[in-house]
């Protein structure tokens, strides 16, 4: 049994070498200053970014890009919640529809955000509250979860055409924890049989091992190594543009791009402040403030997010209503 198990590791080590581990990049610069990759949807960047995992975090970047876009125009306002005796007053977001922009959005991931958010949600409604979402969600769960689950399907299709991930990673996976949970079992009857538990112990930690190897038996292609490189790049770029010897761009749909993959990455609350240190009139224009500044600002304030930052209010929402 310890020759069987020390034969397994060595296929354990040998298959990750050859199938699990990481390819070197070709892009290796410290920097990078443009988004990953030209046409690629943020969406579909940010399943490289988390290795393919889906999350609520993709279709709140997608809000933010098609605010970016023009195709929906993201607003503060307010309205009256609860029954004759007693009413609230509800600080809310709502998003408008720009039909003449969403015309021209060729992306499939883009076109069908506006139409869960507009057709689906929103009933063919030109705007919607934010808090219209959930009240959606509670009343109309399977609806919901469907329209969201064909969002990210969609997204996943884009993801294997982009060829990101390696195709056979998956297999090699479950094949490895599959010999890893078998010999746990096999190990376990033996040691029934011949009334010898001693025979557990090699089989629990080999199996053990390569259901630890498996997980890291999924890798990015060359061309998904190299496009997550630039997305290490951008990011360390974007927390530390205000102290390089450099001047950044002051195009605000250049920014309201970057902040965007900068929400993706996590560190947009970083980036902001810097913005406010080196450019603090970006937030008084009103392309960029529909892009980025209802993220960062909560209700009581009145300009900029510098001290005021409270985290992603939409990504909350949405995620409280998953």
């Amino acid at each position: 049994m310890i020759l069987v198990c020390l034969a397994l590791l060595v296929w354990g080590v040998r298959s990750f070498v050859r199938y699990g581990k990481e390819l070197k990049p070709t892009f290796e610069d410290e920097y990078w200053r443009d988004v990953p990759e030209a046409g690629a949807h943020p969406a579909v960047i940010g399943r490289l970014w988390t290795f393919d995992k889906e999350s609520s975090t993709d279709f709140t970047a997608t809000i933010m890009h098609l605010a970016n876009a023009g195709a929906i125009l993201i607003n503060k306002g307010s309205y009256e919640q609860g029954g004759v005796i007693r009413k609230k007053q509800v600080d809310d977001y709502y998003l408008t529809r720009v039909p003449q922009v969403e015309l021209s959005l060729n992306s499939t991931i883009d076109r069908k955000a506006m139409s869960f958010l507009f057709d689906t949600v929103a009933q063919g409604q030109p705007s919607l509250w934010l808090g219209t979402i959930k009240a959606y969600a509670e009343s109309n769960p399977e609806e919901f979860n469907d329209a969201m689950s064909d969002w990210q399907g969609l997204v996943t299709s884009h993801v294997i055409t982009a060829e990101y991930f390696e195709s056979y990673s998956k297999s090699k996976r479950f094949r490895m924890l599959s010999v890893a949970i078998a010999l746990i079992l096999g190990c376990f009857i033996i040691a029934c049989i011949f009334e010898n538990f001693l025979v557990l112990v090699p089989g629990i930690i080999t199996g053990v091992a390569l259901i630890v190897v498996s997980r890291f038996m999924e890798r990015r292609t060359q061309k998904g190594a190299d496009v997550y490189a630039r997305c290490k790049g951008l990011r360390k770029w974007l927390t530390e543009f205000s102290a390089l010897d450099e001047r950044p761009a002051t195009d605000v749909k250049v920014w309201g791009e970057f902040m965007v993959y900068a929400y993706l990455f996590g560190v947009s609350d970083r980036v902001a402040e810097q913005l406010s240190q080196i450019n603090p009139d970006i937030w008084d224009d009103a392309a960029f403030a529909s892009t980025v500044y209802w993220y960062h600002t909560p209700y009581g304030y009145a300009a900029g997010p510098t001290g005021a930052s409270t985290g992603d209010f939409f990504h909350d929402a949405f995620d409280n209503t998953f």
